[in-house]
């Protein structure tokens, strides 16, 4: 599954597409906003170590997204809605900051992807050499 896919929206955001009102309100909004700096950032405007974060970061995420989906929608009420919406943005903020970035270079990557073809592919062929490498240990 391709982050592209997985994420039409920031971290927390995305974080919180299936949690109540209630636990969107109460979100990070300065984490929800686009980036200021993403407009005409490139492949170029990234060094490659932060790209290689981005990708180890974005696999994680994405797992994460997939068990909290699930977590999401089992729960009924709008106070267990908004206890598992929080824990999943702890868990999604910690995902990004344990490969070195802060949730705000990690919006800003993702951002960016999203408009330049050649950042994307970039990014993919970081995660498909990560693939690799994780399956060799």
């Amino acid at each position: 599954m391709s982050y592209r896919n997985v994420f039409g929206v920031s971290v927390f955001a995305m974080g919180m597409a299936f949690a109540a009102p209630a636990a969107m309100a109460q979100a990070d909004a300065p984490a929800m906003q686009p980036p200021a700096a993403e407009s005409g950032a490139t492949a170029q405007s990234f060094p490659d170590a932060k790209l290689e974060s981005f990708a180890a970061a974005n696999v994680k995420v994405e797992m994460l997204n997939q068990e909290y989906e699930t977590k999401l929608q089992a729960a009924a009420e709008p106070a267990a809605q908004e206890a598992v919406a929080t824990e999943k943005n702890e868990k999604l903020a910690e995902a990004v900051t344990s490969e070195g970035l802060t949730v705000e270079e990690y919006n800003q990557i993702y951002m960016a992807s999203k408009s330049d073809q050649t950042l994307q592919s970039k990014i993919e062929g970081m995660k498909t050499m990560g693939d690799q490498q994780s399956s060799l240990q």
